[in-house]
């Protein structure tokens, strides 16, 4: 399970951008294990073998068991020392690409390509390895440079050696019969050079079918003919053999080499006796007669066919490298060891601004202009620092990259040095990626992280982090003040949550407003704010406050007048804390608040009961006559002054709790539904809520909230019954029915005073106090039998 735990952790590092390709379980071990790529994980401090894949085990021909018992010292032919030192390297992250010599278990040497990656394990430092042999690719380099060397070399010797031969021919033909011995010596010894010259020797004529005079005998490894088979065309001509697209072209080189009197140097196809095509290198020049005339050609034929498919294997993989570089989501650039551009794919031209013909051979400053978002200074150049530090590099955060146009474009960055294959830098790349929408994300965030979202002012967590940051001498005083809206539960409660939100809205916009730029303005909480001063003493503070308090209590929401209290206090020295600050300024700003709070609540309620009238005129005669027959019921009882006039105010206020109710809903001619019939029931409480805030109306409130309680228990919101019904509550209940029957209404014609009183005693002893109904009736209107039927007593 810990080799499965490590193993997991490393895919889940190699594979980490593949996990956005699907949500689809996944064997990380078998993933891992039969991975075509060597992988090993290495502990850093000693260099054991924890862990090989498969594709390891195989390359270097130890079985699992052995492989994981040795170290990397074991398989690497440099020190330990040294292989120590670039383990360490590659743990700091300084360098992560490695050239090595590995020794396998047949003792093969082959030169490996080493990506190593730093993480941890079960606390352990380890690295994580890709290693590609790239073996093949330094042979293949190696043994081109050498066949060319050899052959370019071999055939001018040859070249060289057959004029020779050819002019010492011409001359032995001329002498004596002596000299025939001599010259056919030196045949045998020309036959015998040119028979073991790799490759096919021959001479030939200038005609239309290449008919050969001489073929050596290396014709039937290049050709798979005979020499015999093409000398005087005899079963076939060379003519014959060239494949048929290189034929014309052939000839329009030979031409211009006799026209120039230059080296006849090609590559091309021939069909071999067997039908296969194979790749092969001709060399040659003219022979010339005695007056200048081309006598013949002669030169020799390599077979390149080899040779020739691994240069396309290698074009092959550096065309894929480039459609990769061209075609990466990314912005790439590549540069020389002088910082000079080569290469930029399509979406780095897009950002920059610059196509790959202006910029190739432009300095990469010039091209990548970058500056940081907020300071506005030119940023370090990636491609300066990969050079002096000669390791991987990352933009710093808040990048911008300037465009040729002058647009200004958000940015990602890595840059990376480029080595050959000796380990020597040769260049750099750069990949970026435009970042807009991530920065803009992360610029909402930020946004959102530090300010309040109702208001936009700085929230509390961005006004403590500006005390830490400014608490310095510089700053003293530094003054804290407080400020807290009066009433803003009565303004939820009479209005809603939506009105109290457009109080403290217009609040926040008054503070914005008559702050400067540098004052930390803040919502400390659900009705607070704070305001961070640096640099400001007390007294400053106090003309402040008498602003901020005029601006504010100059708004009105819903034509109710807004208040605050305020309080502040200063920081002068390093000695005193924040904290202490802080509740100083809290203390302040509540002894403000209580001398305002009485005056200022009953202010709120009568601007409340004035916002009632306006929104339903219809509330104003009803609330006035409710009003009128409260404190006459009260003076038959035979109440005192202040009784009296206590009860007149209930039945003044008794609806208050209607601000909250919709205005259609007050207004409604139809049947009420169950939820607008749900929304009614609910002012009773409502006014509570409001009335009980202000001592001063603090002795009707349970008046209030019980007028539409019943003498049988029936009514709402407690179901109170009888006496337990309070007495104000019981005259309100009295007075609001009677006026609401003799009152036009939406939904129905006003009843006539006889109507509404017989309708008072039928429902006298259910719904109403019986004493209250006969004392209203008789006392207070006047009204005697047979006008209306005394209730029951029982």
């Amino acid at each position: 399970m810990k080799k499965f735990s490590l193993l997991a952790a490393i895919l889940i590092i190699s594979l980490l951008p593949a996990t956005a390709l699907a949500s689809l379980p996944l064997d990380y071990f078998r993933l891992f294990n039969e991975h075509g790529s060597i992988m090993l994980v290495i502990d850093v401090a000693t260099g054991d073998i924890e862990f090989s894949n498969v594709a390891a085990q195989n390359f270097y021909g130890f079985p699992q068991v052995v492989l994981e018992s040795m170290t990397i010292q074991q398989i690497n032919t440099m020190t330990p020392e040294e292989v120590a030192a670039e383990r360490a390297l590659a743990a700091a992250q300084k360098r992560n690409h490695f050239i090595f010599q590995h020794r396998l278990a047949n003792g093969e040497y082959r030169t490996v390509e080493v990506f190593s990656y730093p993480f941890l394990a079960e606390g352990r430092p380890m690295l994580y390895s890709i290693i590609n042999d790239i073996t093949p690719a330094i042979l293949l380099a190696e043994e081109q440079a050498r066949l060319r060397s050899y052959y370019q070399g071999l055939l001018w010797f040859f070249v060289a050696i057959f004029a020779l031969l050819s002019a010492r021919l011409y001359r032995l033909v001329v002498k004596s019969r002596k000299e025939q011995a001599l010259l056919g010596e030196s045949e045998r010894k020309h036959a015998t050079l040119v028979a073991n010259i790799p490759g096919m020797v021959y001479r030939c004529n200038f005609d239309e079918h290449w008919t050969m005079q001489y073929v050596s005998d290396g014709c039937g490894q290049i050709t798979g003919y005979e020499p015999q088979a093409l000398l005087n065309n005899a079963v076939v001509s060379f003519e014959s053999l060239i494949d048929h697209p290189f034929r014309a072209y052939l000839r329009e080189r030979w031409t211009m080499v006799i026209e120039q009197g230059t080296v006849f140097d090609e590559e091309y196809l021939i069909i071999t006796k067997d039908g296969t095509k194979k790749w092969v290198a001709e060399r040659g020049q003219i022979v010339y007669g005695a007056r200048g005339r081309v006598e013949a050609i002669e030169g020799i034929i390599t077979d390149v066919d080899r040779l020739k498919a691994n240069e396309e294997k290698i074009r092959e993989y550096y065309e894929k490298l480039h459609a990769t570089l061209i075609s990466v989501g990314d912005g790439v650039i590549t540069t020389d060891r002088d910082s000079k551009i080569e290469l930029m794919n399509p979406i780095a031209q897009s950002i920059t601004g610059w196509s790959q013909e202006e910029a190739v051979g432009l300095d990469f400053k010039t091209v990548f202009r970058i500056i940081n978002e907020y300071t506005r200074e030119t940023t370090k150049c990636p491609v300066e620092e990969v050079f002096a530090t000669k390791t991987i590099v990352e933009l710093a955060n808040h990048t911008l990259l300037i465009a040729q146009d002058g647009r200004e474009t958000p940015i990602e960055d890595t840059a990376a040095p480029i080595h050959n294959a000796s380990g020597q830098m040769v260049g750099s790349v750069v990949v970026f990626r435009d970042s807009t929408e991530k920065h803009a994300k992360k610029k909402e965030i930020e946004y959102l992280s530090y300010h309040d979202h109702l208001t936009g002012l700085y929230n509390r967590r961005f006004f403590e982090e500006e005390l830490r940051r400014l608490d310095s001498e510089r700053n003293y005083p530094i003054t804290i003040m407080l400020i807290d809206v009066n009433g803003l539960k009565l303004f939820n409660d009479a209005f809603g949550h939506a009105v109290g939100d457009e109080v403290i809205k217009k609040v926040a916009s008054s503070l914005r407003e008559e702050c400067r730029s540098d004052e930390i303005v803040a919502r400390y909480g659900g009705d607070e704010f704070v305001i961070l001063l640096p640099k400001t003493d007390v007294s400053e503070a106090e003309k402040l406050a008498r602003r901020l308090k005029q601006s504010i209590e100059q708004q009105k929401v819903w034509n109710l007048d807004l208040s605050v209290s305020i309080g502040w206090d200063a920081k002068t020295n390093a000695d005193s804390s924040f904290s202490q600050v802080i509740s100083d300024a809290e203390t302040y700003m509540y002894q403000k608040k209580i001398v305002e709070h009485q005056s200022k609540r009953s202010l709120v309620i009568k601007s409340i009961l004035n916002a009632l009238l306006v929104k339903s005129p219809s509330e104003e005669e009803h609330a006035q006559r409710v009003s009128q027959y409260c404190e006459q019921i009260g003076s038959a009882y035979g109440l005192s002054y202040d009784q009296v006039k206590t009860l007149a105010s209930a039945g003044e206020l008794h609806d208050i709790g209607k601000i909250a109710t919709d205005k259609h809903v007050l207004d409604k001619v139809s049947q009420l539904t169950g939820d607008e019939w749900r929304e009614i029931k609910k002012h009773p409480e409502t006014g509570y809520r409001i009335l009980s805030t202000a001592s001063e109306f603090a002795n009707l409130a349970d008046a209030i909230i019980a007028h539409h309680e019943r003498w049988d228990g029936n009514g709402y919101p407690k179901g109170l019954q009888g006496e337990g019904v309070p007495f104000m509550a019981r005259v309100i209940a009295v007075a609001d029915a009677f006026d609401a029957m003799t009152s036009d209404r939406p939904y129905r014609p006003a009843m006539s005073m006889q109507e509404a009183a017989i309708e008072m005693n039928k429902y006298a002893g259910t719904q109403f106090d019986p004493e209250i109904v006969q004392v209203f009736l008789t006392k207070v209107l006047g009204l005697t039998a047979p006008l209306y039927k005394p209730p029951v007593q029982e």
